[in-house]
């Protein structure tokens, strides 16, 4: 049988046992005539082919291996600096495994390659002498006789990984990437119906006041451009601090913060910043400013998947979740755009930094406690 090294790469001089140089030159192209893999030897400064076998031709695209000896590997390269790049690490190392190139066919078109690449020194003999008589400065003074290798055209599995990756994207628009790293998860694959962690979480709720006045006076293709460019103000705020999305609600946002209460009223700043910026340019289109309350709160809750088997989403569930809902709803009623209770006052690292004022103590329906309630201005 054929023999490969242990770097993958075919031994171009093995000869079988009992076999004369004829019967093995015989052998040995004939195995190389029915490999799928690219096997090739160039001269030392990896521009030249001096042997090729017809899958290395057909890789590239060439009809016959004549026509493509006729040409030099460096110029099949797309980006002609990772032919340098290879020479460097053969040089060092020299051999070269699975070193992925995107590489040019005959006609113009894209593929990626993986090389598997090693060196033939000239004999013992052609060392230059040296004080330094460790591997590395051996190799480094070794004259390069060829260069064996074997390549492989990896184009279908780059292009499935690449869509692979797009499809994560397209789903982590859908279910947050930090929604499945809380839940421990790598992948919405290992995602499974009740899967759940209970954990301490900030939770922001912010809504549009008078949006069903508001929304009245549109149409319906006009409701969905509203929302969707004003939620392009509010969603950047929630990301830059270290907080996801869990769901929109209409033009309501629901977002949660695991890393601190501090990165939950900081995003709420940079909301109604963002907000200021938005209504400046509906003032410059004619169109009247819109208002937001935000309510944040902080405490235990359980965060996971609900549903059922065909149809699940993301969630969370706890008091803590439904007093902040409610403290959204105050800002109605004080007509103060930001609220906090103070649990979240309380987790804050540091409250001297923000300006907070004490509204009022509160109790919600169906609580046997009274909330004190803040206003961040």
């Amino acid at each position: 049988m054929y023999k490969f090294d242990n770097n993958g790469l075919p031994e171009f001089n093995y000869i079988f046992p009992e076999e004369d140089e004829q019967e093995h030159e015989t052998r040995y192209r004939d195995i190389l005539e029915s490999l799928n893999v690219g096997v090739y030897r160039i001269a030392a400064d990896n521009k030249k082919f001096l042997q090729a076998n017809p899958a290395a031709a057909h890789i590239f695209g060439y009809g016959s291996i004549y026509e493509f000896l006729q040409t030099a590997l460096y110029d099949h390269y797309k980006y002609p600096k990772q032919s340098k790049e290879i020479i460097e690490l053969l040089k060092r190392d020299g051999y070269c495994k699975n070193f992925e190139v995107e590489m040019l066919k005959k006609d113009g078109s894209t593929i990626w390659v993986s090389f598997n690449i090693a060196v033939k020194y000239e004999t013992n003999s052609d060392l230059t002498t040296s004080s330094d008589h460790s591997p590395n400065n051996a190799i480094k003074n070794r004259k390069i006789k060829w260069i064996d290798g074997v390549l492989e055209d990896i184009t279908e599995r780059k292009e499935a990984i690449k869509r692979l990756e797009t499809l994560n994207v397209a789903y982590e628009r859908f279910v947050p990437h930090e929604f499945l790293h809380t839940l421990g998860k790598k992948s919405i694959e290992d995602v499974q119906l009740n899967d759940r962690i209970e954990q301490d979480m900030s939770i922001l709720f912010s809504d549009i006041r008078q949006f069903c006045t508001l929304s009245e006076t549109m149409t319906l293709e006009d409701n969905f451009r509203f929302i969707n460019s004003y939620l392009s103000y509010m969603g950047p705020a929630v990301r830059q601090h270290h907080g996801f999305i869990d769901k929109f609600i209409g033009d309501s946002i629901m977002a949660l913060f695991g890393r601190s209460a501090d990165d939950a009223v900081s995003a709420a700043v940079m909301m109604l910043r963002n907000l200021k910026n938005y209504n400046e340019g509906r003032k410059r289109a004619g169109y009247s400013p819109v208002k937001i309350g935000i309510g944040i709160n902080t405490g235990n809750l359980m965060l996971g998947t609900i549903g059922e088997t065909h149809r699940m989403e993301g969630t969370v569930i706890g008091d803590a979740v439904n007093v902040a809902s409610r403290l959204e709803k105050l800002t109605k009623h004080y007509k103060i755009p930001l609220l906090i209770s103070e649990y979240t006052l309380n987790a804050l690292k540091d409250p001297s930094i923000y300006t907070i004022k004490f509204v009022d103590c509160v109790l919600f329906k169906g609580k046997s406690r009274h909330i004190s309630v803040y206003e961040v201005l």
